[in-house]
């Protein structure tokens, strides 16, 4: 009776062995990603988030600049480091994906425009307006030459103050009467488009020019319109590329960083 009931306690606990085998967790690796298996179950493990320092924001190229080429080799050990300039007003910095952190991508940096005025797209400004931010809101021609903010401002400075400006516009072509001196007046014809660069972009880069209609009405006024389409956004991030092109050249030789639109 004893050697039965003795037979029966091996078995019993080899069944619970067995059992406490399976049910015991237990760690599976497939194609580079972990599970946990547990009876009939299955659980990815999630990687632990490698630690990364904070992604930094400028507000200059400049600064950018200098961020990339002092550490641009401790930033990533899988060069190089692609720098997009992905808007007008906006550049972003980002790795190569990182096999050992679910091929993620890491942003260490991002410079964005700062301290620009409004956007020029359909404005109407009053003859003070204008003759302030004419001067203020659009990149002047360098000294000695003209443009056609210098255009716009001396046709406002020949306009009567005593009186208004007549003018005639078949909405082709534009005709205003300013007074020249204080004895006679004359017919000057008004260009129905100007070509001006408003601060639209990084201000250590040249800014885009672009087409405008402008018109000039009869209290003094004026009107800008917009007329390029938005073309000038392609032309501003290729103009902050070719600035960082040469800023980082010694960096892209090196196959370090590469710039891209």
């Amino acid at each position: 009776m004893e050697i039965k009931n003795s037979f029966l306690a091996d078995a019993i606990n080899t069944l619970a062995e067995l059992g406490k085998k399976a049910a015991e967790p237990e760690k599976v690796d497939i194609n580079g990603r972990r599970f946990m298996v547990t009876g009939g179950s299955c659980t990815e493990i999630e990687p632990l988030e490698l630690p990364k320092p904070e992604k930094v924001n400028t507000r200059s190229l400049n600064a950018l600049v200098v961020l990339i080429k002092s550490e641009v080799d401790s930033q990533t050990e899988n060069p190089p480091l692609y720098v997009s300039c992905n808007t007008y007003g906006g550049v972003e910095v980002f790795t190569t994906p990182n096999p050992e952190d679910d091929l993620h991508r890491w942003q260490p940096y991002h410079a964005t425009a700062s301290d620009l005025p409004p956007l020029v797209e359909d404005v109407r400004w009053s003859f003070d307006e204008a003759m302030i931010k004419l001067r203020s809101m659009f990149q002047r021609a360098p000294e000695g030459e003209k443009n056609d903010v210098d255009y716009i401002l001396d046709l406002l400075s020949h306009m009567s103050f005593d009186q208004s400006v007549k003018s005639d516009d078949n909405g082709i072509t534009q005709t205003v009467q300013v007074r020249k001196g204080v004895s006679f007046v004359e017919n000057k014809a008004v260009r129905p488009i100007v070509t001006l660069a408003p601060y639209r972009t990084f201000q250590e880069v040249e800014q885009p020019e672009s087409e405008f209609v402008f018109r000039v009405y009869d209290d003094r006024s004026i009107s800008l319109t917009a007329a390029d389409g938005g073309m000038w956004k392609m032309a501003a991030r290729s103009i902050v590329k070719d600035y960082l092109e040469d800023a980082l050249q010694d960096e892209i030789a090196a196959g370090k960083v590469k710039v891209t639109l």
